[in-house]
């Protein structure tokens, strides 16, 4: 036996190398083959994840608009009460709906879910895409529990504060109309006198800027997502 190994050594060293060709070629073959079909559906999942966030850009930066301005306006009617000593009448129509109304940010979350559920969030291949993506989505959260509270308390205080001086009507959702009613007259002295209303103008102001706040961050860990999931 061991005179026949000596003599065929190099046969049978042939057939095990040809045999172990046999075993890993076809496991390279179907590794690349894994590979491939998993670059391509990281690439589809990467095209989704930013067409998500761009749609979440645009209601972001809409968003941020308002808010912004919305502060601005109750900044400057507060100013304006504090030159003058009094409450005009004709500027209270710009503050009336801003107090009791709030905001409602909600991400789009599907294919974020997707990769989470799946087990597929290895296919964002970009190490700082998938970092920045889970800041985002948890900032997103904060966020949305954020306004959730700040509806609590414009539900609570701060409606409740200004609808028992002022007429008004709904337009839409979230959005009302300030309007004089002869049944009903405003008592600008009562409105002055409040400390409810003050209140409400300054914790308003308030909440609008933690907002802006939070807006600009969320924009910022958007635009820098997309940057790198698709460099």
């Amino acid at each position: 036996m061991l005179i026949l190994l000596k003599e065929n050594w190099a046969d049978y060293t042939i057939q095990l190398f040809l045999v172990m060709l046999g075993i890993i070629i076809p496991f390279l073959i179907a590794k690349l083959i894994e590979n491939s079909k998993d670059k391509e559906l990281g690439k589809k999942y990467t095209e989704m994840l930013v067409s998500d966030l761009n749609e979440d850009l645009k209601l972001l930066e809409y968003n941020l608009k308002n808010i912004d301005q919305e502060r601005k306006t109750l900044i400057s009617f507060i100013e304006k009460v504090k030159d003058a000593g009094k409450i005009e009448e004709s500027a209270l129509k710009g503050v009336v709906d801003i107090i009791v109304k709030y905001y409602h940010f909600i991400p789009s979350t599907s294919t974020y879910n997707d990769l989470e559920s799946t087990g597929n969030m290895k296919l964002v291949s970009d190490l700082k895409g998938r970092t920045t993506l889970f800041s985002y989505y948890r900032l997103s959260k904060l966020i949305t529990k954020m306004e959730e509270a700040y509806e609590k308390e414009t539900e609570g205080f701060l409606k409740p504060s200004i609808l028992k001086h002022f007429p008004v009507r709904r337009l839409k959702q979230y959005e009302f109309a300030f309007g004089n009613n002869s049944k009903f007259p405003i008592n600008l002295e009562e409105i002055n006198n409040d400390v409810n209303f003050d209140n409400a103008l300054l914790i308003k102001t308030d909440l609008l800027n933690n907002l802006r706040i939070m807006y600009e961050n969320l924009i910022k860990l958007n635009r820098d997502v997309v940057t790198n999931l698709t460099k």
